[in-house]
């Protein structure tokens, strides 16, 4: 009875935790699990913590896919490419199938983010010196861009 009592106070507090950080930004249920275990010295896998992981996804408060979407769109609105992102997604624990889902490789807004960041950072018009078309496909590569969007980029699309 007295380890009930304990492990509910545990739960509570691990889900009152769990909330605070939902309440300043979306994470991916790894994030939480990682922030949970070290806060209360507990294994990422321990019981305690994907008790309190499934209840927050069942109540609807921590969701996998509606971080995703969040995430990619601050990503998209910072100027990075869809490797970039699926990299971090990756990182924060995503399933591939999710980020397959949430990061349209094929969108066309690719191609104007991709030519946005490159007037930006290099000036309008096309890209002709060898040297300078070299920093374009390294910066554009870097933040995460396939060929063909870079290769839009450099023509000025």
């Amino acid at each position: 009875m007295d380890n009930q009592r304990m492990d509910d106070k545990l739960l509570a507090r691990m889900r009152f935790s769990a909330l605070d950080s939902l309440g300043r930004r979306e994470h991916s249920r790894r994030e939480l699990a990682t922030k949970l275990s070290a806060k209360f010295d507990l294994p990422v896998h321990a019981p305690e913590v994907q008790a309190c992981l499934d209840q927050l996804a069942l109540d609807g408060y921590q969701s996998d896919e509606r971080f995703a979407e969040v995430f990619v769109r601050s990503r998209r609105a910072r100027g990075y490419g869809p490797l970039f992102i699926e990299q971090e997604l990756r990182q924060r624990g995503i399933t591939p199938e999710l980020i397959v889902a949430v990061v349209d490789r094929s969108d066309e807004e690719w191609l104007l983010l991709a030519g946005d960041q490159k007037r930006k950072k290099f000036g309008v018009g096309t890209v002709t010196a060898l040297k300078e078309k070299a920093k374009v496909v390294r910066f554009l590569r870097y933040r995460g861009f396939l060929q063909p969007q870079v290769e839009a980029a450099l023509q000025g699309y």
